[in-house]
């Protein structure tokens, strides 16, 4: 699926004659009882387990930058080999939650806070908005985007 979004915003580029467009996509699947996640760039996916956060996703940053590193895969990646998106799997339990965000959120929101707050057994929508609130309130300097899925049943 990443492949074939991939190959629809370059063909949007060069409908739009830009040189370069792009974005970055994290999924998760969930199938039986078994979780399928993808992700290119650097939007994450967590998993919350008893009050324990954990990325399971991999950034696509080059290494060795002191500052915000340049992604080294994107939606728009003109690779003739494909995206080549990181893929896993898993399994999950009934109270896992999984959280899917973007830079702005983690890059503002550590993971003792982001914890703290998914820990507080509000409705998602609200848990959503405290997170995004608390991004913009530690000084909010990248669109900050949260998903969250929690396992009920």
């Amino acid at each position: 699926l990443l492949n074939m979004l991939n190959d629809r915003v370059l063909e949007e580029t060069k409908a739009r004659s830009l040189v370069m467009m792009g974005s970055t996509a994290a999924m998760i699947q969930f199938y039986k009882d078994k979780i399928y996640i993808a992700n290119a760039g650097d939007s994450r996916i967590y998993k919350l387990t008893k009050n324990k956060l954990k990325q399971i996703s991999l950034d696509h940053t080059a290494q060795g930058y002191a500052k915000k590193a340049p992604l080294t895969k994107f939606l728009g990646t003109p690779d003739p080999d494909g995206l080549m998106p990181f893929i896993a799997f898993g399994a999950y339990k009934t109270s896992d939650m999984f959280i899917i965000c973007t830079d702005g959120v983690y890059d503002m929101v550590d993971e003792s806070e982001m914890t703290e707050i998914l820990s507080s057994k509000k409705e998602l929508d609200v848990l959503c908005k405290e997170l995004t609130d608390k991004a913009v309130e530690n000084g909010g300097v990248d669109n900050a985007t949260v998903i969250l899925c929690k396992i009920t049943k």
